[in-house]
This record gives C-alpha cells, structure tokens and sequence, in this order.
C-alpha cells in the first residue's frame, strides 16, 4: 500500500516544493521581523504607505498558507498538484506580490532619473505586460486542471501554444525587468557618489539595501531561464521554485529599505558626514569669536606639546 502511494508522488518534482515550503515559512517569519520593526520606526508615514505595507504582508502570509497546502495536498493527500482546483493560485499571488514590489521600484527610478518619462515608461509597459502574462497563465492552468494530465508539474499540465507563451513571457520579461530596475539604481547611487568618506559609506549602506531589494531577485530569475532554457523535464519545478521565491524576497527587501530610513537619515544629519553643526556658535560675538579661535591656535602653534612658553 506505501509503495502504492509513494509511486504516486513524482519524487524529482515534489522535491522542491518541499524545499520551497520550508523557505516559504521561514522568510515569512523575517517579514513579520520586519514589519513589527517597521510598525516601531519613528517615521511617520502617510496612511497610504502603511496600507502598502500591510498589503505585502498580508499577501506574503497568504502565499505562506496557499504553499502550506500544496504541502499537504500531495505528500499527506498524495494528490497530484495539476489536479487542485487551486493550482492556478500558485503563480498569480506571487505575480500580484511581484507587481506590487516592482511598481515601487519602478517609482524609485522615476525619481532618480528626474521623472524622465523615456526611461521609466518602457518600464511600466513591461510590467503590465508581464502581470497580464500572468494572469492568462494562471487562468489557463485553473481552466487545465479539470481536464488536464494528472501530474505534479502544473508546466506539463499545460502545454498549449498561448500558456507556452504566456510562461515564456513571463519569465524571460521578469528577468529583464528586474536587471534593467537594477542597473537603473546601482548606476544612478554610484554617480552619487562624492568622494567624501562618510558619505560615500552612507550611499555604499544604500546600494547594499538595493541589492536586496531589486538585485537577489534577479539572480532567482537568472536562475530559473537558464533551468526552464535546459529543457530537462525534473527542472519544472526548481524552475517554478526559484519563480516563486521572487515575492518573499522582493517583500523582504522593500520591507528592508524601509526599515532602514531611521539609521541612514541619522547618518546623513551627523557630524561625520562632512557637515558642521553651528548651534553653539554666538552670531552676536562674531568678532569675539573671531579672536579667540585666533588666539586658541597661536597658543597651539607655540605649544607643540604639553608645555605652554611664557
């Protein structure tokens, strides 16, 4: 009877999904790290930003259950994944999560780039694109599952031309998005750069915060074209795997940015960052002043060392 069962399961691509289960749940603890430390920063952001946030979180814990029950459908059920009336849930919440993320990344290089329309519009339409990409995809494979072949890779259940398409698109569109929003920040924070030590390090802090954020997605999505470009049947789901992590990590890493506003704007207003502060100066002794600072450092000057010469 086990054997019976255990046959069921396609061991190479059940695999990751156990895999991506266990990472699931533990970024979605990260996040929650991170928004209880959001929700404790003295900033005050405006009603819209908070409802942004608690928009990802919400979602990145919806995605944590919906992966939950992938879990339990196939290795306690022993059910195959196409075959769930929910298969197509998989890809659209965390194309929903991508979009999200990268509509605030694409604002950032909106800004950066002094609102220049050529630069972010092409942008935009890649992004909206690419969602609707995903949206078609996810309704074909919910529309799939009630007729398709049983199996536990929803990339096999599929395989007319437009869901051929539609993945296509949404992957290797996804990959150029998230290497053109990278490179759009990277350059544009390391042109910033003005030679003063402290706050080239203040900028060097935000550049490793833009890594996280636009970057370690990226490199996911490199992964996954150059598994899906392989052709191997096994790679469906460490493709699929390496897609679907792209929202935890986007999530984690607006999440991250914003986290760190306090400590970087408190870098940027210190002493050390190239700028003086001028409270304790009398701007009603000015000559005073004058006089004294000239006399501190004649004393200075004929006082090398701890002697003072009469």
């Amino acid at each position: 009877m086990a054997l019976s069962l255990s046959s069921q399961i396609d061991v190479p691509t059940s695999g990751p999904i156990l895999v991506e289960g266990i990472l699931q749940a533990v970024c979605q603890g990260v996040i929650f790290a991170q928004a209880a430390r959001y929700w404790e920063c003295p900033l005050n952001d405006t009603m819209r930003m908070k409802a942004y946030v608690l928009t990802l979180v919400g979602l990145s814990l919806l995605q944590t259950m919906y992966t939950t029950y992938k879990l339990w459908y196939i290795l306690v059920y022993f059910e195959y994944w196409s075959t769930s009336p929910l298969v197509w849930a998989d890809l659209f919440i965390n194309g929903l999560i991508c979009t999200i993320c990268e509509t605030s990344l694409i604002r950032r290089c909106w800004k950066v780039t002094k609102k220049r329309k050529w630069v972010t519009a092409p942008l935009a339409f890649l992004l909206v694109t690419i969602f609707i990409a995903n949206v078609y995809l996810s309704i074909t494979l919910g529309l799939g599952s009630k007729h398709g072949e049983a199996n536990d890779s929803p990339l096999r259940a599929e395989r007319s031309f437009s869901a051929q398409f539609s993945f296509n698109y949404w992957i290797f569109g996804s990959l150029v998005l998230d290497v053109a929003i990278t490179s759009i920040l990277m350059v544009w924070l390391f042109q910033s750069k003005t030679g003063l030590e402290n706050l080239d390090q203040a900028l060097d802090h935000i550049v490793a915060v833009t890594w996280e954020s636009a970057a370690v997605p990226s490199i996911f999505q490199i992964v996954a074209v150059s598994l899906y470009d392989s052709k191997s049947d096994e790679s469906h789901h460490l493709v699929l795997f390496f897609s679907l992590m792209t929202g935890k990590l986007y999530t984690l890493g607006i999440l991250r940015s914003l986290n760190s506003r306090p400590n970087l704007r408190g870098r940027m207003t210190s002493d050390d960052i190239g700028r003086r502060s001028l409270s304790d100066w009398q701007w009603s002794n000015e000559s005073e002043n004058t006089t004294s600072r000239r006399w501190s450092e004649v004393r200075t000057r004929s006082c090398p060392h701890s002697g003072v010469r009469s």
